[in-house]
Formats: C-alpha cells, sequence, structure tokens
C-alpha cells in the first residue's frame, strides 16, 4: 500500500517542477563590441508617486586603446515592462502571473529620507552576444551587439 501512495506521488513532483520555467525580456541592445562590454550587475529604481520601477544597468566598457588607466563603468536605465511598484514591493507582472522582484524599505539618517531595495533572488539580468543590421543609406552592414535580457523565474 505505500508504494503505490509512492508512484502516485512521484509524478506529480516531476510535474510540478516542469511547470517552472523563467521568463525572459529583452531590455536594452548596448551597441558596443559584445566582447569588450559587461553588465556584471543591476539595481532597481524606483519612485513611489507614480508608482514606477526601473533596472539600473551597471554597464563596463574595456578601453580598446588602452589610452585611459581606468576602465569606464556608466549606468544605464531601462525600462522592463511589466515591471511597476506596488506599496513596497516592485512586481514583475506577465498575464495572471505576478513575481516579487524586490522589497522595499524606508529609510532614514538624520534629515535624509530614502528608499532600501531588497532583492529577493528572483529576478535576473542575462547578456548574450547578437548582431543589428546597419544601413546607412548605401550598404546593409552588421554591428555586433550585447543583449541585456530580465529573467523572471518562479
Amino acid at each position: 500500500m505505500k508504494w503505490n501512495v509512492a508512484c502516485c506521488l512521484l509524478p506529480l513532483l516531476v510535474g510540478s517542477a516542469a511547470t517552472a520555467e523563467a521568463q525572459s525580456v529583452l531590455v536594452q541592445q548596448l551597441d558596443d563590441h559584445y566582447d569588450d562590454v559587461a553588465v556584471p550587475c543591476f539595481d532597481f529604481g524606483t519612485n513611489q508617486t507614480p508608482s514606477r520601477a526601473w533596472v539600473d544597468l551597471y554597464v563596463y566598457r574595456r578601453d580598446i586603446a588602452q589610452t585611459a588607466q581606468i576602465d569606464e563603468y556608466s549606468v544605464a536605465r531601462s525600462y522592463v515592462p511589466g515591471l511597476s511598484r506596488i506599496g513596497d514591493q516592485i512586481v514583475f507582472s506577465s498575464g495572471p502571473r505576478s513575481t516579487v522582484c524586490a522589497t522595499v524599505s524606508h529609510r532614514h539618517f538624520l534629515f535624509i529620507k530614502y528608499d532600501h531595495v531588497e532583492k529577493t533572488g528572483l529576478c535576473s539580468v542575462s547578456t548574450t552576444p547578437g548582431v543589428r543590421r546597419a544601413d546607412d543609406g548605401f550598404t546593409v552592414t552588421t554591428v555586433p551587439v550585447l543583449d541585456v535580457y530580465f529573467q523572471v523565474r518562479d
């Protein structure tokens, strides 16, 4: 009798694990050679008044000419369709599915008030090399780019 219960539960466990999948949304294309640019990390940015949220990408560019002593960092603010701030949570919604990507806590230091964003680990950023077609009116060429994807998993 115990064997029959275990045989019935095993397909349910395997079936539920197979339904968990990651959803990817193209966030931005960086127009540099993909081997000279990287996105090592990201943060969430929020605005409470219109209930908006976005992704701040920390973009690292390597100097090809080696003229500068320090490699260049920049922050690229990117809009993610489906990402919004609901109360004190940053939520990604796609159809009936909603995933909490981060929680927002209100803090203050002396007279300064600010929001602290804590990631849940369910949302991440990944990059893949890609190409974009460029047409200058005379010829059509392909330009290497770095595609940045926002990934959400359950």
